[in-house]
């Protein structure tokens, strides 16, 4: 398309703000050549950067249910880190969900605090 993308800053972000970046296998599958190529470089840039992932089978047909194949194939030519791979164990995952519930908790609180800032703020201005 002509664009830049700068998968690392991407995969950055998401490892920041604790999001998790998927491969599909199906994407891997039925996608074009330019999708297995985008593919490899955003999973080398989490390696990179040690962002984690999950992996989805990305079923649309049955027969592709629990077929993890090309992204397995993709993830070892990467000698991608099992430990970054949220979803092989089920303790993780459970984990990982506990985090991000904790997280979203600590930024509804800034956020609370902020718009009760802005309210102040408000206040006594139109005070003075």
């Amino acid at each position: 398309f002509g664009c830049v993308f700068d998968y690392e800053k991407v995969a950055s972000e998401f490892r920041e703000h604790g999001r998790l970046i998927e491969l599909n296998n199906g994407s891997l599958k039925y996608g074009s050549e330019e999708v297995r190529k985008s593919s490899y470089a955003l999973m080398s840039a989490c390696k990179k950067v040690c962002a984690p992932i999950v992996v989805s089978s990305g079923a649309h047909y049955c027969e592709d249910v629990g077929d993890f194949a090309l992204s397995t194939e993709l993830l070892e030519s990467l000698d991608f880190p099992q430990d970054l791979i949220l979803n092989v164990d089920y303790d993780r995952v459970k984990e990982y969900i506990s985090r991000f519930q904790d997280w979203k908790k600590s930024e509804l609180k800034k956020q609370e605090y902020g718009a009760y800032k802005q309210s102040f703020v408000r206040g006594n201005a139109a005070r003075n």
